[in-house]
Parts: C-alpha cells; sequence; structure tokens
C-alpha cells in the first residue's frame, strides 16, 4: 500500500537535493530504493548541521540557567532546546545507521512479491480510505517540515539576537560593523543547519515510522476479515500463518531500527512541545493575537497532540489487531476438523498458540490503544502545575514589592506604644451586659485591617498591588 504515496515520497527527496542533502533515491526496475551516498559521506554532510543545531541548544542552557531570565522568557527558550535536543538525539540515530530505516520501505514495497494477497479480505471501500490516510499522513508530514522550519526562521529573521539562536551572543545588528558581519555569516548557516533537521526529522518519522505502521495496520485488519478463517481446513489455516508471520518480522524491524533511541526520543519531541507550547498559548491569553509570532505556539500545542494521538493510535491498533488475529487463529485450529493424523494437528495448534500479539515498542515498554490518552493526561498534569507555580512565583514577587516600599520605622517599631493599631478606636458598647456578635467583632477586624493597611503603606504604593502580568515577550517581537 506504501506505493500509493510514492509521489509525496518523491517530493520530499526533491527538497532535499535542494538543501544539498541527496541521499536517497528510488530504483523503478527492482522497485525499491536505494543510498545514493555512503555512510561516511552522508554523515561528513550532516556534521556541520549537527555542531550548528548543539551550539544553539547550548546558548539556550547558558540563557536560562546562567543568564536567569524570567519564567516566561526561559519556557520559550526552552521550547525550543528541549525540541533541537530530541531531535538531535534522533539525527544521530539516523546517522548510525541511514540504511536500516530504508530497508523498512523496501520491506513494505516487496510484501506483495512475498504474500499472497489473496489470503487477505482486499475490500476495495477500506482500502480507499486506507489509501487517503496514508496520503493524509504523508502530506502532513510535509507539512509540518515547512511551517515548524518557516515558524523558527521567521523568528530568527526579525529578531536575530532572540534566544537560544547564536546572535543573542552578540550585541545588535547595527551597534558595529564586526557584530554585522558576525550575524550576516551566522543566518544563513542556522538557516541550513534548522532545514536539514527539520526535513530529516518529519521523512523519518511521517513518511517511514507513520507510513509503514500504518500499512502494517491496514493489512492486519485486512487480515483478520478473511474469508479462509471460514474454511476450517489445513490448507486455509497455513496461509494466514505464513502472513501473520510476515507482519511480525515487519514489526521486529520497526523495533530493531525505532526502539532503542529514536521512537523515545519522537515521544519526547511530542510531550515536550505539547507541554511548552500549551503552557505558553495559555499564558498568553488574550494577548495571543497581538503579534504574528505568537501563532506558533498554538500551532506547537495542536501540532503535538495530533502526533500523540496519531503515533499511539496507530502502534495501538497494531497491537490490537495483533491479538484479534492471534485468538482467530486459536479458535479456528481448536475447530479444524481434518484428514490428517493427530501430530499434523497438535503441530497446527501449537503454532497457532505460539503466535503472540505484535508490539510497536519504545525501550522497555509498548504502544497500547490507551497510551495516547495517557501521555496528553500527562501533558495536561504538567502544564497545570507549571502554571500554578508561575501564578505563585508572580504573588511572591508583588508581595516582595509591596514589603519593600513600607518604612523601617513601620517595620520595627521603637515601642509598643508607636504601633499603628494603636491610634485605632476601640469600639464603644453600652454599659449593660449586651452579647457582641460575631458578626460585629469581624466588621471591626476588617476595619481595622483596612486602616492599618492606609497607615503602613506609603501614599504612592496604596493602589500597587499587582496581579501577575503575562508575558509580553518583547525579547523576541519587539
Amino acid at each position: 500500500m506504501i506505493e500509493h504515496g510514492f509521489s509525496l515520497i518523491l517530493l520530499q527527496l526533491k527538497y532535499f537535493s535542494i538543501i544539498g542533502l541527496d541521499f536517497m533515491s528510488r530504483n523503478a526496475k527492482k522497485n525499491q530504493f536505494y543510498m545514493t551516498l555512503p555512510k561516511n559521506r552522508f554523515r561528513l554532510k550532516l556534521l556541520p548541521c549537527v555542531l550548528i543545531n548543539a551550539l544553539i541548544i547550548l546558548t539556550g542552557c547558558y540563557t536560562v540557567f546562567v543568564l536567569r531570565i524570567e519564567t516566561s522568557e526561559a519556557m520559550f527558550v526552552m521550547i525550543f532546546v528541549s525540541s533541537f535536543s530530541t531531535a538531535l538525539i534522533f539525527i544521530f540515530d539516523v546517522m548510525r545507521d541511514p540504511e536500516l530505516f530504508i530497508s523498512i520501505l523496501n520491506m513494505t514495497l516487496n510484501r506483495k512479491e512475498r504474500t499472497d494477497s489473496s489470503v487477505m479480505n482486499c475490500d476495495p471501500s477500506m482500502i480507499a480510505h486506507e489509501i487517503i490516510g496514508l496520503k493524509l499522513c504523508l502530506a502532513l508530514s510535509i507539512l509540518a517540515s515547512f511551517v515548524g522550519t518557516g515558524s523558527v526562521l521567521l523568528i530568527m529573521l526579525h529578531n536575530p539576537n532572540a534566544p537560544p539562536f547564536l546572535g543573542s551572543l552578540l550585541g545588535p545588528i547595527g551597534s558595529s560593523w564586526m557584530a554585522s558581519i558576525a550575524h550576516i555569516l551566522l543566518i544563513p548557516l542556522q538557516t541550513r543547519a534548522v532545514l536539514t533537521m527539520c526535513f530529516t526529522f518529519c521523512f523519518t518519522v511521517g513518511h517511514i515510522f507513520f507510513g509503514v505502521v500504518l500499512c502494517v495496520m491496514t493489512y492486519l485488519s485486512q487480515l483478520k476479515m478473511s474469508h479462509l478463517f471460514k474454511e476450517g481446513n489445513q490448507a486455509a489455516l497455513k496461509p494466514i500463518m505464513q502472513c501473520y508471520g510476515q507482519f511480525g518480522i515487519f514489526v521486529s524491524q520497526i523495533n530493531l531500527a525505532f526502539r532503542s533511541i529514536s521512537l523515545p526520543a519522537i515521544l519526547t519531541y511530542f510531550l515536550v512541545c505539547n507541554i511548552f507550547g500549551t503552557y505558553l498559548t495559555v499564558s498568553l491569553k488574550s494577548q495571543l493575537f497581538r503579534h504574528m509570532g505568537f501563532v506558533l505556539f498554538p500551532f506547537t500545542m495542536m501540532g503535538s497532540t495530533v502526533g500523540i494521538i496519531a503515533l499511539g493510535t496507530f502502534a495501538g491498533l497494531v497491537h490490537k489487531r495483533s491479538i484479534e488475529c492471534g485468538s482467530k487463529l486459536k479458535r479456528a485450529a481448536q475447530l479444524f476438523q481434518g484428514n490428517s493424523n493427530k501430530n499434523t494437528l497438535r503441530i497446527l495448534q501449537r503454532r497457532a498458540k505460539s503466535l503472540g500479539p505484535l508490539k510497536v515498542r519504545f525501550a522497555t515498554n509498548f504502544m497500547e490503544i490507551m497510551t495516547p490518552l495517557v501521555m496528553i493526561g500527562f501533558c495536561a498534569k504538567t502544564t497545570v502545575v507549571m502554571n500554578r507555580l508561575w501564578t505563585l512565583q508572580m504573588e511572591e514577587h508583588n508581595t516582595k514589592l509591596v514589603t519593600s516600599n513600607i518604612p523601617k520605622d513601620v517595620i520595627q517599631p521603637k515601642s509598643w506604644d508607636e504601633m499603628p493599631w494603636k491610634k485605632a478606636p476601640l469600639p464603644s458598647f453600652k454599659q449593660n451586659k449586651e452579647i457582641v456578635t460575631g458578626k460585629q467583632c469581624n466588621k471591626f477586624v476588617v476595619e481595622l485591617s483596612a486602616r492599618t493597611r492606609d497607615e503602613v503603606l506609603r501614599p504612592g504604593m496604596r493602589n500597587q498591588t499587582k496581579k501577575p502580568t503575562l508575558p509580553t515577550f518583547e525579547f523576541i517581537f519587539s
């Protein structure tokens, strides 16, 4: 089914040739992809981009942890530092063995040569829906590569001094001729580095991982509805087991390429972008449409949410469909009544029992159908905690601002008679034994507190108790 997305895959490869990274091509006769560059030359081409992105990450860490900027500005810098870090780790894994990722595409292309398509139920309507989903997935990966890269480049070109870019370590672009020349040299270098990283990440994740996992999910859905389950003979069950074993090889190849480093880096990338993007979108509130650059935050939030749901759903459906196929095979093998001897029947039943569910693994865990909901819940909880911590920090800052303007003779009075509340008259009650209610006591305490506050605060500070202010991001979009 992956051949229906050839046009989009070749379109993405053309963009690689534009930026000078033409590393893969397609052989139409053999119907497979191959490396056009040796491994060492491919690594050498990626090395400058990796070094520049690593310097951008170090600049962002220096800005956050050494310069001690405000919380909102630190969150803005961290969304770039964390996303660039995870993408860079992913690119290191691609540089280690690029042929491993290309072999996954070739295995999917050559499936029809090894598998009899008559075994599966190839419903035209279901296949049409799966082809639309595949094309949509590949198109969204191309769109994400362009929109994400374009947003980063617009911010960098609008204000080259904005952290975490390398221009933040230099002076303003018009301060001196040395700073201007350095900015002019850094802008194209950073542009190519960001383009290469984003295109490589989106192609490997969107076209290879999502495309192949979607194809495996489609094959398992077709195998589950196969008409051979109804025949109930040995000749019908053997090809179904053979197809199931081939799909298990596909999933094993995916785990071999993505399990150790790539898939954990992808999940971390989506989680970090969702947390920081949601936090910045919620923090801006009404100021979200004040500047065009703020559109990056909701786009990051929505894109990461779609990525989490799509990745978890596709990988979880592979696990779910494999369980359904395995249970059908076990049930059919138990009900099998053939003309063969008991040993053949026992071997067939044991083979059916040995077919375990297929799992798309990351590190020591695997993806289930409920995994994306757990991940989104974690992102929501973390965002709420971060928003609450920021509010408490702003309230503490405002409290320190108020107390710093109180006169020292009020904070440390010379004697008890000089305390402010000593000037407040006590309430006068009648001489008879009248019971003082709780409301009267509370009213007196409130009046006394207001009078004391007016006497403690200076005249210019009485109306300066501020609410937590919203982030302005003037250091970027000024």
